[in-house]
C-alpha cells in the first residue's frame, strides 16, 4: 500500500512540472529509510529541530519525466 501511495504522489509532483520529491523521515528509523531507498530516494542531511525529540532526515528522488 505504501508503494501505491508514493507512486501516486511522484505521478503528481511530476505533473506540477517538478524534477525533485523529499520527504522527512525520523532518522533512528533505519527500516523506513532503507525502504524509500528502496524506491529510488537519496539519503540527504540529518537535523535536529528544537521543538522535536528526535532528528529528521531529509530524503529525495529524482523525478524521471517522459522528456
Amino acid at each position: 500500500m505504501g508503494r501505491i501511495l508514493v507512486d501516486h504522489v511522484l505521478v503528481q509532483v511530476e505533473r506540477l512540472g517538478a524534477d525533485r520529491a523529499g520527504i522527512r523521515v525520523i532518522s533512528t528509523q533505519v527500516e523506513l529509510k532503507e525502504w524509500y531507498r528502496g524506491i529510488s530516494f537519496i539519503e540527504g542531511e540529518t537535523k535536529r529541530f528544537a521543538r522535536l525529540p528526535f532528528q529528521v532526515t531529509f530524503m529525495s528522488c529524482e523525478i524521471k519525466g517522459e522528456g
